[in-house]
């Protein structure tokens, strides 16, 4: 078997093609040679929905995408707030592996459980009740019957170019590691979301062994992501 190289990303946003952070992921995607696995962790596109064919502003980032799976690179995909029942087209056209709120699993001899991070705070009883609605039978229905173009129209009003606003829930990124701890003394030996928009990595060794939660941060300001091999874990920042 060829060595396990993998990649994580979440929180790109991505709107326009024209936009910067959208031109800097086609660079890096064009980039990613000789890599086994992408870990797509939420929030890749300002909205998906339902859709079982592209449109046309993603097109060229699905590209990239389709020329890696093509290459024989695994494609995972865990769902966030702003990409909701991807699998019709990520999983029908490319293979990957889809899954709506977390995905556990072990690579490099590390146990892993992967999210975007939006359910963690339980206590947020509002959006838990949207996020219920948006992947509701009634919607996904409605969302395959409208054309894409038409339910971005009407998405383009509440996400498009307003993502890059500091995430206003302070108490998330504290939260978010304190859930990544208790993950830990369940037994797993990394834990990687997004969502909050602020960037941690934090290794540590707990009974014996290697132990880390790392937050991707975003795509659009900062250009943040995870690698992990044989050597372990790489908080990197894209460059081109």
């Amino acid at each position: 078997m060829e060595p396990v190289r993998a990649v994580f990303l979440s929180d790109a946003h991505l709107g326009l093609p024209t936009d910067d952070h959208y031109g800097r992921m086609l660079a890096f995607l064009a980039g990613l040679d000789g890599i086994s696995d992408l870990f797509l962790l939420g929030d890749v596109f300002a909205y998906w929905m339902g859709f079982s064919r592209v449109p046309a502003r993603y097109a060229p980032v699905v590209e990239r995408l389709a020329a890696l799976h093509e290459r024989g690179v695994r494609l995972h995909y865990v769902e966030g707030n702003h990409d909701m029942d991807v699998a019709p087209y990520f999983a029908g056209q490319l293979g990957a592996d889809v899954h709506p709120e977390r995905m556990e699993i072990t690579l490099c001899g590390r146990r892993l459980l992967l999210m975007h991070g939006d359910t963690v705070d339980r206590d947020d009883r509002g959006y838990r009740f949207l996020r219920a609605f948006l992947r509701s039978l009634p919607m996904k229905i409605l969302t395959r019957v409208l054309k894409p173009e038409t339910v971005l129209k009407v998405a383009d009003r509440y996400t498009l170019h307003k993502a890059g606003k500091v995430y206003a829930a302070s108490h998330l990124p504290a939260l978010m590691e304190r859930y990544a701890r208790e993950r830990w003394a369940e037994g797993y030996d990394g834990v990687v979301m997004g969502h909050c928009h602020r960037e941690a990595f934090v290794t540590e060794t707990l009974e014996g062994r290697g132990v880390f939660y790392c937050n991707l941060g975003d795509w659009l300001t900062k250009f943040t992501y995870l690698t992990l091999d044989a050597d372990g874990p790489r908080f990197e920042r894209f460059a081109p």
